[in-house]
């Protein structure tokens, strides 16, 4: 399964560059990626019309890795352990003084 999650294109408008998000192990992303290049003048010829752009621009597909590193802090946390409530006295957090000493 992919899913085009943005298109960036160049200040001439020569190129675009198509970010692919891919689910699955690296194997699959690489096959995904190979399959758009392949697909590449299909690609263009279906969307030109469309564009209205007097030249087409080049395709550049590249992998979307965002969701997965999005994925993965989300996981680290919610494993993070929760935090104890502060005292209603220390609202602010920061420590008052340079080693946390209320004295200093």
């Amino acid at each position: 399964m992919a899913t085009i999650s943005g298109v960036k294109m160049s200040p001439d408008l020569s190129l675009a560059y198509v970010y692919v998000t891919v689910f699955g192990d690296k194997k699959r992303i690489r096959e995904t990626l190979e399959g758009f290049k392949k697909s590449k003048g299909f690609i263009k010829k279906s969307i030109a019309p469309k564009l209205d752009l007097r030249l087409m621009p080049d395709l550049r597909f590249i992998h979307d890795d965002s969701f997965d590193e999005a994925a993965r802090l989300d996981a680290l946390i919610d494993a993070a352990p929760k935090g104890e409530v502060q005292e209603e006295d220390d609202v602010s957090g920061a420590p008052d003084g340079p080693s946390g000493d209320p004295a200093e």
